[in-house]
């Protein structure tokens, strides 16, 4: 028999459910990522009250935006290794991505390009052709002044009429 938790809806059971597929089913998008490097979920959060377990461990999710994030990407899905988080926090930690130093803080390419208000894309691209970190950013700056056009609307002031 099932055991009933009446969350069957909710977006932490679909978390769980993911967390569980991913670790668990080869033909799952993204296997070779988790289950396929030996990560899996640990015991209190699998089986028939693994949910309820997780529910209870996790908490709900305090936005509608954030996911199951593991601390050490390398590690299993257990209490103590994970936590509630945005997709930005997320994106930041992924094996994916491309670190950079820069004024002696090392971030990922989208932090720096996010910091300075500059195109993620247009900067990875050209450290992509080996530029250098301090070329690239003064070509991304030059290159985003130059095709900044402020909407129409911003230039005219804007004149309001109150009623008498």
């Amino acid at each position: 028999k099932n055991y009933k938790h009446g969350h069957s809806r909710t977006k932490e059971y679909r978390a769980w459910c993911h967390m569980h597929e991913r670790c668990s089913n080869p033909n799952t998008h993204n296997y070779d990522r988790y289950g396929g490097r030996g990560i899996s979920v640990c015991e209190r959060w699998s089986g028939e009250r693994g949910f309820v377990n997780f529910l209870e461990d996790m908490g709900r999710a305090p936005k509608r935006s954030y996911s199951v994030e593991r601390v050490d990407r390398n590690d299993h899905y257990f209490k103590e290794n994970c936590q509630w988080d945005s997709a930005v926090t997320q994106g930041n930690n992924t094996s994916r991505n491309v670190f950079v130093e820069y004024r002696g803080a090392q971030m990922t390419v989208s932090e720096e390009a996010r910091e300075l208000s500059v195109s993620r894309r247009h900067l990875a691209k050209l450290l992509k052709t080996g530029m250098s970190l301090d070329d690239a950013l003064k070509r991304v700056s030059k290159d985003t002044r130059l095709n900044y056009k402020p909407k129409e609307d911003l230039r005219r002031p804007r004149i309001f009429l109150l009623p008498l």
